[in-house]
């Protein structure tokens, strides 16, 4: 079962949950909630107890309420390339937003949540 992270954009808090179903998971965790909620990433691993319980131990001193963290896209991507997870795209990630000066587009961006390159996630 994959072990997740959950951005609140109100809070700037991250939930590190597991769930069989990730996605319909962050749609249930929106139902009610003010804020939006943004999928950082997953892990996919067998022993999904055990390595939740280990970085909720690890950022024990950064604990809001529950499994909500004071944590930052920095610890996340840390912990996804750790463990090699999986960070998914925005569907308009390609959407050209503009044009730079010298006319070569600009998209909207691959990830909602923070702002790096490919190469920082990818182990290729």
């Amino acid at each position: 079962m994959p072990v997740y992270f959950v951005l609140d954009t109100n809070t700037s808090q991250v939930k590190i949950g597991r769930g069989s179903d990730v996605r319909k998971r962050v749609c249930n965790l929106q139902t009610g909630n003010p804020s939006r909620l943004l999928l950082m990433g997953w892990i996919r691993v067998e022993n999904d107890n055990e390595v939740e319980r280990r970085l909720h131990a690890r950022y024990q001193d950064h604990r809001g309420i529950g499994e909500w963290f004071h944590i930052g896209p920095t610890e996340v991507l840390e912990e996804l390339q750790r463990e090699s997870g999986f960070v998914p795209p925005p569907k308009d990630a390609f959407e050209v937003v503009g044009y730079d000066r010298d006319g070569i587009p600009e998209y909207m961006g691959v990830w909602e949540w923070a702002d790096f390159e490919f190469y920082d996630c990818c182990p290729f």
